[in-house]
């Protein structure tokens, strides 16, 4: 049974810490308890001098360099997943020449195209690539911007009810975007214009344990702490309103296509919103490992396994039940009514962010590689 319960959970403040928390500076109750310290933005509030609804010069430097380091290592996230990629290919491109020339084999482009459009090949890359990069930019990050790791792990208020409720609300998320996703599909359709969408298909047991081992455990893993670790962490400087909508964006933007952005944004506000009501990120590590696991079970596994009418009976019976209780879920999370709001004192300190110019750059990128995406299929 799961239970997360920590009823004593506090921490110890010193030197007067937890008065200069951003909570008690910007005067925002609606917040959750955090434990960041505004001093580092605004050390005169030491000397008692209050903060007005404009941030001095001073105080804006130091947001937007904040900001500035976050955005900057997203950038870095997307640069080095294309640089990694690129010898990633090449070390496999020499390891595969090297093998067929041993052999006395020509490796045409033919043999060539059939070795790099295999299933495993792809996911293997896929899955080394992601860990390596996803989990890189995390500790970095968090060292850059100094959030203390540990304090990512602290659940607090949490049990089996909790993430049952959380579990079944984020099954009806996924299929409300579901639908979505399909309706933008068909509008596009209807101009002519094909939606790209990536192929997860599998053909192979070892494609498939692959693709079992990271859809199911390294990607919750690794981008609950990459998104919801570091992004949010590092964007909720003044706002955890603002941290949960800016890590769901680079969420659903670095899908890098439509249908899953349409699904990784209502997502990742939601994960973004548990993380900072329970001071962690293990609610939603689980909660993106019941959504990433039960979707490969079912389309990767059940749907080849048994015949089409037997799939879409059991999808039938799994459709209704989850239909029910992501119902009966979503009374239970907005019952609560407890999501962050802003402050007067936050307005302004809020849209320092939108003046960072690498925050722009990687919107951009990923905006075009979604485009790019499109124009391929459609030539």
């Amino acid at each position: 049974m799961l239970v997360i319960n920590n009823k004593n959970y506090k921490y110890k403040y010193r030197n007067g810490y937890k008065l200069y928390t951003t909570k008690k500076i910007l005067q925002n109750e609606t917040e959750f308890d955090d434990h960041s310290d505004y001093r580092k933005f605004a050390p005169k509030i030491m000397a008692g001098v209050p903060l007005s609804e404009h941030p001095d010069w001073e105080e804006k430097s130091r947001i937007k360099n904040t900001y500035g380091k976050g955005s900057l290592l997203m950038l870095c996230y997307y640069l080095g997943i294309q640089v990694l990629s690129f010898f990633l290919i090449t070390a496999i491109s020499y390891g595969v020449k090297a093998y067929y020339e041993s052999r006395g084999i020509e490796l045409t482009n033919t043999i060539w195209n059939a070795i790099t459009s295999h299933s495993v090949i792809n996911i293997a890359i896929n899955l080394l690539l992601f860990l390596i990069m996803n989990t890189g930019i995390f500790f970095i990050g968090c060292k850059v911007c100094k959030i203390k790791k540990s304090r990512l792990f602290n659940t607090r208020n949490v049990n089996a009810k909790t993430m049952f409720f959380y579990v079944f609300f984020a099954f009806g998320l996924q299929f409300a975007t579901g639908y979505i996703a399909v309706l933008i599909s068909n509008i596009m359709g209807s101009f002519g214009i094909e939606n790209y969408s990536p192929d997860f298909s599998t053909t192979t047991t070892p494609a498939l344990i692959l693709t079992l081992l990271y859809t199911c455990f390294i990607a919750p893993i690794t981008e609950e702490l990459l998104y919801r670790g570091f992004v949010l962490r590092a964007f909720s400087i003044v706002s955890q309103r603002t941290g949960i909508f800016v890590s769901a964006l680079f969420f659903a933007l670095s899908h890098q296509n439509i249908s899953q952005a349409v699904l990784a944004f209502p997502m990742g506000l939601f994960f973004g919103y548990i993380a900072v009501k329970h001071g962690s990120v293990i609610p939603s590590i689980i909660v993106h490992f019941f959504i990433n696991t039960v979707t490969t079970l079912l389309y990767d596994v059940l749907q080849k396994g048994v015949t089409a009418d037997t799939f879409n009976m059991i999808y039938t019976v799994y459709f209704l039940t989850v239909a029910v209780l992501a119902i009966i879920s979503a009374f239970f999370v907005f019952s609560k009514k407890d999501y962050p709001q802003k402050s007067k004192l936050q307005r302004k300190r809020n849209r320092l962010y939108l003046a960072n110019f690498t925050f722009w750059i990687f919107i951009t990128a990923n905006i075009v590689e979604i485009i790019l995406g499109i124009i391929g299929v459609n030539r």
